[in-house]
């Protein structure tokens, strides 16, 4: 089980022109909410000044997951793997504290 802290309000982050560090988050919680045209969405982090993108895709109406980036990284989505692609706004970005596992050790 997976234990997170929110610690912001979750924003949609559209497209590279609206990437952001939230506020110098370190680990940042992506959910999909899901477009109607089932698609996979983007999610890219790229460094302060918009270079060194790194890339992934996530599926429409999955689970989230936790990104650990770097504090002055910036993180955003978009329809397609170019960090200038069309802006997506079905993602939802929240800064959150360190995950923490917890694992029942009685088994």
């Amino acid at each position: 089980m997976i234990t997170i802290e929110p610690l912001g309000a979750g924003v949609s982050l559209a497209g590279q022109g609206q990437g952001s560090n939230l506020d110098n988050a370190e680990y940042v919680y992506c959910v999909d909410r899901g477009g109607t045209d089932n698609l996979s969405r983007y999610i890219h982090v790229t460094n302060s000044s918009g270079g060194n993108a790194r890339s992934f895709a996530i599926n429409p109406d999955t689970d989230g997951i936790v990104v650990r980036k770097q504090k002055s990284d910036k993180i955003f989505s978009t329809t397609a793997v170019g960090i200038g692609s069309s802006a997506n706004t079905s993602v939802f970005f929240t800064k959150v504290g360190n995950p923490a596992f917890l694992y029942d050790t009685k088994y």
